[in-house]
């Protein structure tokens, strides 16, 4: 059997396809005919129509549309459908227009595509389909009458009040409003559709139908339709000066004459000449006209090199331009528009939509966006001319209706894959947004009033703070040749640069904003984590709660969002923008992006993002055509500030050459720091209270890091430090820190090797590492100086994100000696000083290799157990006294300042415990006056002595007598605290102390008083007295004192009582009853109550 032959089946198909097309020939032929160049319906032309409606169900089950396919071939739409539905009845006319509207009905080529995929089903293409729907188009715009037929037939319907309406009346309204609908989608001869439906006065009735909300969804699909792609300001008056289609075909065309004239040959071309070009040991003949006057031979030889294929880009859906008539039309629709139905028709289908409606689809909340927007920026565009008031748009500018647009944009954005075409529409609505609030606050002849309301409006806009995160990454995600297209990053340059001039206008008229921030997403993550092996049945607390306690207000500053918008991802979609300058419209679009790439470039001090070969190749390409560009104020600001780039791009490669190398690789992360001029802020630091009210300054630096446990060298540290990334599975972060190191220690060997020269021996090579340490050659100090900090480059997301969140990546990090630029940015910069010899670089290395071959012991632990969290550091700050609050207060601080440097320059030449320490040598004089009193001293206790007077002390020092045991056995009398005393005793003391001689006791007080008290001697052990049953009060403690101090100084009487010694006891003679007792020193502390334990 042939192989080419067809199947069984396909013979099959094709049998039944000729089967079903000699019916449907047989009834389209009982539709009718012309007779004498009219049509004359058949008598069963009504039934003929249901039939043909029957036959055309069978499609819903064909892939192929075979019933389509053959409809079209008979030409039933033009040759019989259009002349019916001009001549029939009624009845017949229904029944007519229904198989019109199935024959027209759109065909979603996108979704048709996408289930030939999915299925796996070869069908025939639709271009058939297709063009067979803009011949139908076509018949009924050739046929105004048709339109008119409709319109009759609709009325009637529209008449009745919705109570009296029945359900044939609303099938008949929808019927006519879906076969309108249909034609619309066909894109072909959009504007003279346009103009059959204002002649046939069809714009009008579905304009009345939208300002009583009626049939909104169907209307809405209609107006989107109508809309798309017709920009408002295309719809100006030409006196306003604005460019129609014609003028700017006209201008590009000569645009491209003067570029093809300046590189075009002259009327001597004729006489060439050859030019020899000698380049790296190889010549290049160049045989050119061009040659002669060429100032750069490299050109030429490029111009011959085979050109690169370029990148696809998407390309934007194109809409065929309107006619003179179609825009005066649009014109008087969009007027009307505005006046009639915007409010009341947006408000009913965002009810709709809110309430979930049955006959709400996806689709119509795109729609609603297309249409909010268009309405928008027609009334911006019309405002002046019109006279209008902000009333008209009142209905989308309330606060229920940006929260929706924001909860779209968000969905779009979660959504996997994300729906970058309503993220596009839900952009352009806040562009609108922001520009009616603009309008608003700008307005001179605006109210006081609905300044207040835009002030309103616009704070809750940047409280919610997601509209700053759109416009942040929307134009970071932007890639070319991705599924987001021209006309997104189109969108996301115009948010952009409006919402900055607005925040910078606030920031100068209002200062600083809070703003609300979601963590959400990571709180989600963590508990995922965290409850990955375990999910619970219930939850305690709901969904809707967690998220709300995950909402955090922030202080928002501009100068923080600006400088976070300069960003290499953010540059790079800024020059792709900028790379299409040449089908700019209008010079709007010219002043979006210079002034970004100005905030970007000076502002932000980012100069260095743009100092790469791709964005010398296109501000070469811009150079080259400054001469056809407009003369418009955008225009010099994009040449200024191209002549400002440059210049600062070849200022720093004089400097550095190596920059020339460095334009080739990208400028991502923090790595454009260290070619632009930007200088990190002052690190700041938290001020708490404690408990007693001091401040203390926190030091946020640490918050979140993680060291080893004590008790390990370096090199074990570092080894449990990538035993915990290799736990995590980590790897690829542990080969990243080998290249870092690889990098940083070729780098600098390099250098030093250029400027000292190479080493006879590779101290690699050698066995022992004391040999390689010795013979390791020192770098010279001009070594040292070439040799500048590696800053550590960001490959991707991944690396940038652990490198700032990763605790024990960050702690490898800081054991091979790497810093941090500036610990208070949100994403951080790691580089490795310039300090840092090769040596130590490749010590580092050579560990992290031996802990991956052979890891450290941990003795059975896993390597996050010797981990913990570093503590948080507190500096005490003393608190003010009311002599320093004055100082502060004060306006004259200079003299304050010099005071405290002078004394703390004397603080630091003296020991801080000096005022406790005295020097015995200090003073001479002292010293000997100390010894003069104790030779007198010594001298009076021996005539004393002599005369048998009482002295001082002994010759040979106190000594505590013991105690002597009674004739019971009884050791002695137990001691007793001096309140405890007989008051014999004291009469007794009392006694003796008046017969006691009165000179000395006279000199002893007197030397008591006058003398300096010697320091406190240490008390000695002793037995614990029983404590009272209270403690004595000051008064009773005082009086007891005496007491104690008049026992002390008591001599034996005549009746042999005992005496108290110095620690207060009884104790019993031992030396003979003549000897005189030493009166005792007045103790320096008494143990009263419970302060016996102290001391």
């Amino acid at each position: 059997m042939d192989s080419r032959s067809p199947s069984p089946s396909a013979e099959r198909e094709k049998d039944e396809g000729e089967i079903l097309a000699i019916a449907i020939q047989r009834v389209v032929s009982a539709l009718g005919g012309e007779s004498n160049g009219k049509y004359v319906p058949g008598d069963s032309c009504h039934g003929c129509l249901k039939d043909l409606k029957k036959i055309w169900r069978l499609d819903d089950y064909d892939d192929d549309r075979n019933v389509a396919r053959i409809l079209w071939d008979t030409s039933v739409f033009v040759n019989d459908l259009i002349p019916i539905l001009m001549t029939t009845a009624e009845k017949t006319v229904i029944a007519c227009a229904d198989l019109m509207t199935a024959m027209t009905w759109p065909i979603d080529l996108t979704q048709e595509l996408q289930e030939m995929e999915d299925e796996d089903i070869h069908r025939s293409d639709y271009t058939v389909l297709l063009g067979a729907h803009a011949v139908y188009k076509r018949a009924m715009i050739q046929n105004p009458q048709t339109f008119e037929v409709l319109l009759k037939m609709v009325l009637p319907c529209l008449l009745k009040s919705a109570k009296e309406r029945k359900p044939r009346d609303t099938q008949i309204i929808s019927l006519v409003l879906h076969l309108f609908r249909n034609l619309a989608f066909i894109k072909s001869d959009q504007a003279e559709y346009i103009s059959a439906l204002s002649s046939t006065h069809v714009l009008e009735l579905l304009l009345t139908i939208a300002s009583n909300a009626q049939h909104n969804t169907i209307l809405l699909d209609i107006f989107h339709l109508l809309l798309r792609g017709i920009k408002p300001h295309t719809l100006l008056p030409s006196t306003t000066g604005t460019k129609s289609a014609l003028a700017k075909a006209l201008n590009a065309e000569k645009m491209a004459e003067q570029k093809s004239a300046r590189n075009s040959h002259t009327r001597h071309s004729r006489f060439g000449t050859t030019v020899v070009v000698r380049q790296h040991n190889a010549e290049f003949i160049l045989r050119n006209q061009a040659a002669v006057n060429s100032k750069d031979p490299g050109a030429l030889l490029d111009a011959t090199k085979k050109a690169l294929k370029k990148r696809v880009r998407k390309v934007d859906e194109e809409y065929e331009p309107l006619t003179h008539h179609a825009s005066t039309v649009m014109r008087e629709f969009g007027t009307r528009f505005i006046e009639a139905c915007l409010n009341p028709f947006l408000a009913s289908i965002l009810k709709d939509i809110k309430s979930e409606r049955p006959h709400i689809t996806e689709k119509d909340n795109l729609r609603l966006l297309a249409v909010a927007r268009w309405g928008l920026e027609f009334f911006l565009a019309f405002k002046k001319s019109k006279k209008w008031g902000f009333e008209y748009v009142a209905e989308v500018l309330e606060r229920s209706w940006i929260v929706w647009v924001l909860k779209r944009m968000r969905m779009a954005i979660e959504d996997t894959p994300k729906q970058y075409t309503e993220l596009k529409l839900g952009t352009d609505c806040l562009v609108q947004f922001f520009g009616v609030i603009d309008e608003m606050l700008s307005d001179p002849d605006s109210p006081d009033s609905y300044k207040e309301v835009a002030e309103t409006l616009q704070y809750s806009l940047y409280y919610n703070g997601e509209i700053l995160d759109f416009a942040f990454d929307n134009l970071k995600e932007w890639k070319e040749g991705g599924l987001m297209g021209f006309g997104f990053l189109e969108s996301s340059v115009q948010l952009g640069y409006i919402l900055m001039r607005m925040l910078e206008r606030w920031g100068k008229n209002k200062g600083n904003v809070y703003v609300r921030k979601r963590a959400r997403a990571k709180a989600k993550a963590k508990r995922r984590r965290q409850n990955e092996e375990e999910i619970p049945d219930v939850e305690d607390v709901p969904e809707e709660k967690q998220d709300e306690q995950m909402i955090q207000e922030q202080m928002f500053t501009f100068e923080k969002y600006e400088q976070k918008f300069a960003d290499e991802e953010i540059a790079q979609s800024l020059l792709a923008y900028l790379a299409n300058f040449r089908n700019f419209g209008s010079a709007d679009e010219m002043k979006w992006v210079v002034n970004l790439i100005h905030r970007q470039a000076i502002k932000a001090k980012a100069e260095g993002l743009f100092f790469k070969v791709s964005t010398m190749t296109l501000f070469k390409s811009i150079i080259a055509e400054e001469r056809s560009f407009p003369k418009e104020q955008p225009y010099k600001d994009l040449t200024n500030i191209i002549d400002y780039l440059l210049k600062k791009f070849f200022k720093a490669a004089k400097a550095d050459p190596l920059i020339f190398l460095e334009a080739f690789f990208p400028k991502n992360r923090g790595l454009w720091k260290q070619f632009s001029s930007w200088q990190p802020e002052p690190k700041s630091s938290r001020k708490k209270k404690d408990k007693n009210g001091d401040e203390s300054v926190q030091d946020t630096n640490i918050v979140g890091e993680v060291q080893v446990k004590k008790g390990y060298s370096w090199s074990e540290q570092l080894g449990i430090a990538i035993a915990c990334l290799v736990e995590k599975g980590q790897l690829s972060l542990v080969d990243w820190v080998k290249q870092i190191l690889t990098m940083a220690s070729t780098q600098r060997r390099r250098i030093i090797e250029e400027i000292d020269g190479a080493d006879d021996a590779d101290p690699s090579d050698l066995p022992d590492e004391e040999i390689r340490r010795s013979r390791t050659k020192v770098p010279s100090s001009e070594a040292m100086q070439k040799i500048t900090d590696f800053y550590i480059p960001y490959i991707d997301d991944e690396q940038a994100t652990a490198a700032t969140k990763n605790p024990h990546l960050k702690l490898v990090f800081r054991l091979i000696k790497a810093h941090v630029e500036d610990e208070s940015q949100d994403e951080l910069t790691w580089y490795i000083p310039a300090a840092i010899l090769p040596d130590e670089l490749d010590s580092s290395l050579r560990v992290i290799n031996q802990c991956l071959e052979n890891p450290v012991d941990l003795g059975g632990r896993r390597a996050s157990q010797l981990i913990s969290k570093k503590t948080t550091r507190r500096r005490r700050r003393k608190a003010a006294t009311d002599s320093e609050e004055d100082l502060r207060n004060d306006s004259d601080l200079e003299g304050h300042k010099e005071k405290r440097k002078k004394k703390k320059k004397k603080e630091v030449q003296v020991y801080k415990s000096a005022q406790f320490i005295e020097d015995s040598d200090a003073d001479p004089e002292k010293e000997e006056e100390f010894f003069a009193r104790e030779r007198a001293q010594r001298e009076a206790n021996e005539r004393r002595a002599k005369e048998g007077l009482p002295v001082a002390a002994k010759p040979t020092g106190t000594k505590k007598r013991k105690k002597k045991s009674d004739g019971n056995g009884n050791a002695g009398r137990k001691k007793r605290r001096p309140s405890e005393a007989p008051e014999s005793a004291a009469s007794s003391a009392d006694s003796a102390s008046e017969d006691e001689d009165g000179e000395g006791s006279t000199a002893a007080a007197s030397k008591q008083k006058s003398g300096k008290p010697k320091p406190k001697p240490r008390p000695k052990p002793r037995l614990k007295a029983k404590a009272p049953a209270s403690s004595p009060s000051p008064g009773e403690a005082a009086d007891q004192m005496d007491d104690a101090q008049q026992l002390a100084t008591s001599t034996n009487d005549a009746n042999g009582s005992k005496t108290l010694n110095q620690d207060g006891d009884f104790a019993d003679d031992e030396e003979d009853d003549n000897v005189s007792r030493i009166p005792a020193k007045k103790p320096r502390k008494m143990v009263l109550s419970d302060d016996e334990e102290e001391g």
